[in-house]
Order: C-alpha cells, then structure tokens, then sequence
C-alpha cells in the first residue's frame, strides 16, 4: 500500500521488474539498413485484380491517350447537360435589356424573347 501524501518511499506493488531496455539500435543507425531501405523489389501480385484507383502499381504505357479520351469524354457529358439545361431552363422574369446576362447567349426562352421584342420595335 502506498503511503498518502505527496512523496512516497515505497514502490508500486504492480510493478515487479524494471521497464524493458532497448536492446537494438535503431535501424537508420545501422549501415547496411540505409541500403536497403525502400520496401525491395515488387512483390507478386494476382494480375486478374481491377480498382478504380489502378490497382498494385498502377501506371500504365497509355496514360496520356486514356487521360485524354477521359477528358474527351467528360467534355462531352458536361455539354450534353450544358445543352439539356439550356433547353428546360424556364424565366418568369426576364432580364433587364441594360443588364449582362451570360445565360441570354444560351438560353433559347430569352433569346426567343429578345427576339420577338426586336420584331415588335420594327
């Protein structure tokens, strides 16, 4: 039993041997670890395995032509959707005729208006 107050002479009873040692050094300090360091060689990897993220060591010799149609075909979505929601976009108040307005180059509800009001001006 430990003594109350703040400094006790007597040990902890769950403690009966000394904290273990370090018996090994530490491996940078070992010259032959510096050499090699760095995982090896590629280990052996089932080739039937497909990720999204490419798998064991993924780098293919075609990266830059499947980056590129990637690219094409996200290009092409994003125009697709660009295009649908140029069609379905809906005003109930169009823009004022002084105001910028990007949307008024795609949208075929204002440009349809625009119009007709050129035709009325006439």
């Amino acid at each position: 039993m430990l003594l109350p107050g703040p400094i006790s002479t007597q040990t902890s009873p769950h403690r009966t041997s000394p904290p273990p040692q370090l018996t090994t050094p530490h491996p940078s300090s070992i010259p032959h670890y510096n050499l090699t360091m760095g995982g090896g060689g590629k280990i052996p990897y089932p080739k039937h395995v497909w990720s999204p993220a490419g798998g064991w060591y993924s780098q293919p010799s075609n990266w830059r032509a499947n980056t590129l149609v990637m690219v094409g075909v996200i290009a092409t979505c994003a125009a697709f959707a660009w295009k649908v929601s140029a069609e379905r976009e809906r005003r109930y108040v169009m823009p004022d005729p002084d105001r910028f307005y990007p949307s008024r180059w795609w949208t075929r509800q204002i440009r349809e208006y625009e119009q007709a009001r050129r035709e009325e001006a006439k």
